[in-house]
């Protein structure tokens, strides 16, 4: 590593939860399998114990993954974050991609003199989260930190951007982008649904989400049961994992559609199973900050029924996507959602990856515009 020390690289440590499959993991594993690694270093803090899905892969392509605990433990954390900058720096830039953690983050890399610092919002505030008293604090801490020790505050959407750094407080949005060319491959609509044990004539519900309350897996189960005894060819693909994982499966049981539900586990192939085994795709998430999976359905040319909770920045392609109200019953969702999977869809999935493609939410977009942030190569 002393070899490094001096040179014109550029060297970024991002600071996140953990690197299993996640809108922002995934897109900062993609970015990091295009960026120009001879340039610019990028290592990762993560709070998790358990080595990542990704964890391997970053390895693999030249960066250190640095455990740094529980974010719970805020005196233990620092501690060990102030290790990684001491004994793995210096580094050009710390991006933090905690949420409000972030202004404890960029504190400790203000104190080590890490001349770019970065506060990414990502997500938006649970609901009822702003009512109580402690996270009021908590948030107003946070915004201080952020205000006193970040060079620069970014957001993967305007309402991202405002539920974390608030009115008063400037912020650019930076378009997280999605690799297009896995959208490309050849389709085996057959072979993808005879490795899931899902008919082939089936009208298949999708989701990708982890099994997280925000996500809302049980009103989509309700959805779905509704939309299976009006249909009898629907089922229902999940990929995913998550803490309500087993939760779902006993719901599902519980609504009498177990058999007609695929629970696919984590996928590192969701663009294939967009392709060949989902028909429409269903995201009634409780909040989002902005839904990157929303914008790879979008370039797979699927109808796609969102929560108005979703911001409207993730609509690129109006003709495939519906948005409906986050109050909407489970039965106007599952008549959305036998709608569009009666309907011809309105383009080729040809034509909807190159609208996808002139967008800014293509990732070589987005890489020259996460670097221009950290002043260049």
């Amino acid at each position: 590593m002393s070899s490094l020390i001096g040179s014109s690289i550029k060297r970024v440590l991002h600071v996140l939860g953990g690197l299993d499959p996640g809108g922002i993991e995934t897109w900062l594993v993609h970015s990091l399998r295009l960026v120009d690694r001879d340039r610019m270093r990028w290592d990762f803090a993560v709070n998790a114990r358990e080595p990542g899905a990704y964890e391997s892969e970053v390895r693999a392509l030249g960066s250190r993954v640095f455990v740094c605990g529980d974010h719970r433990k805020p005196w233990l954390f620092t501690r060990r974050l102030s290790d990684v900058l001491c004994r793995h720096g210096p580094y050009d830039a710390v991006h933090s991609h905690v949420a409000r953690y972030s202004g404890i983050v960029l504190w400790v890399a203000r104190r080590h003199r890490v001349p770019i610092r970065i506060a990414h919002s990502h997500n938006l505030l649970p609901p009822g989260d702003s009512e109580q008293l402690a996270r009021q604090v908590y948030l107003w801490i946070a915004r201080w930190l952020i205000r006193r020790c970040a060079t620069q505050c970014l957001a993967a959407s305007e309402a991202a951007g405002t539920a974390l750094f608030g009115e008063g407080m400037s912020y650019s949005v930076l378009r997280c982008g999605i690799e297009l060319k896995h959208f490309l491959g050849p389709l085996d609509r057959g072979g993808t649904r005879r490795d899931l044990e899902i008919p082939g004539d089936s009208l298949v519900i999708g989701h990708v989400g982890r099994f997280e309350p925000q996500k809302n897996h049980e009103f989509l189960l309700e959805v779905a049961g509704i939309a299976m005894r009006r249909e009898p060819r629907v089922h229902l693909l999940l990929v995913g994992k998550g803490r309500l994982h087993s939760r779902m499966e006993r719901r599902a049981c519980e609504l009498g559609i177990r058999s007609r539900v695929v629970f696919a586990g984590l996928r590192g192939n969701v663009p294939q199973l967009m392709q060949d085994a989902m028909d429409v795709f269903v995201f009634p998430s409780v909040f989002e900050g902005l839904g990157l999976v929303v914008l790879e359905a979008q370039a797979a040319g699927l109808p796609t029924l969102i929560s108005t909770n979703v911001p409207a920045d993730a609509v690129v392609i109006p003709e495939l996507v519906t948005r409906i109200s986050a109050q909407a019953s489970a039965e106007e969702w599952a008549d959305a959602a036998l709608r569009r999977l009666g309907e011809p869809r309105p383009m080729s999935p040809s034509d909807a990856l190159a609208r996808i493609a002139t967008s800014p939410f293509a990732i070589e977009r987005s890489i020259v515009a996460l670097i221009e942030f950290y002043g260049g190569y």
